[in-house]
């Protein structure tokens, strides 16, 4: 079953070099419009890069739906996810306080930087 295309996008500035980090998890930065990659992990995420760019270019971003997403570890279906403090997707703790973004669809690999799918639907702050 194909997933891809299934989401909306929207574009935004990025303020680091993204060409080799399609798929990876972004955040807002403080200047309006403009994303970086996250770097606190089970922080508050946007989106995940669609098509890399250069800094300061304009990168589409999955905000909300379908979605391949590098991770980094085990991901398991049907499980929630966060982000790493290096834009990877890894499984999300139970830890209170982190942000939950989403649950997994399908994770063929434990090597970090594979790919995975994943439904984008961030669900707030854990309180655990």
């Amino acid at each position: 079953m194909a997933w891809d295309g299934h989401g909306f996008d929207e574009t935004f500035t990025i303020n680091v070099s993204s060409t080799a980090k399609q798929y990876y998890i972004v955040k807002h930065t403080t200047t309006a419009e403009t994303i970086t990659l996250t770097t606190a992990a089970g922080e508050r995420a946007i989106g995940i890069i669609q098509d890399p760019t250069s800094s300061g270019g304009s990168v589409r971003t999955r905000m909300c739906g379908v979605s391949k997403v590098a991770h980094d570890g085990t991901l398991t279906p049907g499980a929630q996810f966060q982000a790493s403090t290096a834009g990877l997707a890894t499984a999300a703790s139970t830890e209170t306080g982190i942000y939950r973004l989403g649950s997994v669809i399908k994770a063929a690999s434990t090597v970090s930087g594979t790919i995975a799918t994943v439904l984008w639907s961030p669900n707030g702050q854990s309180t655990n």
